[in-house]
């Protein structure tokens, strides 16, 4: 039995589902050929071997199969060995729900330009450490307000935290208008502190413990 192995044609449905304007170009990828690695391997190996058995002194490295525990202990190490630098794919986890829109003004088909969809070196040094800022100052902000209500609570032992509107503009200070807790909804403190690297939690810690050093000794020159 033959077996038609070509591409079936496009439906005029998802035809219609991709982006207006663009030109579509039916095109099926092709899978990565070995023959190149195959043949480079072959040659490599027929060359050790006619080395080792025409030359007096025969060669110290051959190929020979890797066992079971050999493979076993290159797969721990690679597993166990965290990754060196930050790469493209840990801002992309860390900073692409912001590319999302809360209320998209076109539909799905259509996509939105974003300031997370531009290059690395930008996104780097322009809008990653404005985010990590902002996400650091709120998660000291919410420690500050866990301690204050352990201070004043009977026993340490603190109610359920209220999350209303009121309470929240009560805690944060100035109107309801705005829930602040809801500016980088989607984001993982722990994905986005990870893009600043080894050592930038305390770089912030130190620099605001200098601020309010600096405030405090400003202010009592200013007292005297």
């Amino acid at each position: 039995t033959l077996l038609d192995t070509t591409d079936p044609p496009i439906s005029a449905k998802s035809l219609a589902d991709l982006p207006i304007g663009s030109t579509f170009l039916p095109a099926t990828p092709l899978p990565p050929s070995s023959f190149p690695l195959a043949l480079t391997s072959t040659l490599k190996s027929l060359a050790r071997s006619h080395a080792n058995s025409s030359l007096p002194r025969p060669l110290r490295t051959s190929f020979y199969p890797v066992t079971e525990h050999q493979l076993l202990t290159r797969i721990t190490h690679t597993r166990s060995t965290p990754p060196g630098g930050i790469s493209r794919a840990h801002y992309s986890l860390a900073f692409d729900p912001l590319g999302i829109p809360e209320k998209p003004l076109f539909p799905p088909p259509h996509l939105e330009a974003s300031c997370v969809d531009r290059p690395m070196v930008l996104l780097a040094t322009d809008i990653a450490p404005y985010v990590r800022g902002i996400m650091a100052c709120d998660a000291r902000a919410a420690r500050e307000r866990v301690k204050a209500g352990n201070l004043v609570s009977e026993g340490g032992r603190g109610k359920r935290a209220r999350t209303t509107r009121a309470a929240m503009s009560a805690l944060w200070g100035g109107g309801r208008r705005v829930r602040r807790e809801w500016w980088f909804e989607g984001l993982g403190p722990a994905e986005v502190e990870r893009t600043g690297g080894e050592g930038w939690g305390d770089l912030v810690v130190s620099s605001e413990a200098e601020e309010v050093r600096g405030s405090r000794e400003g202010t009592a020159e200013s007292g005297r």
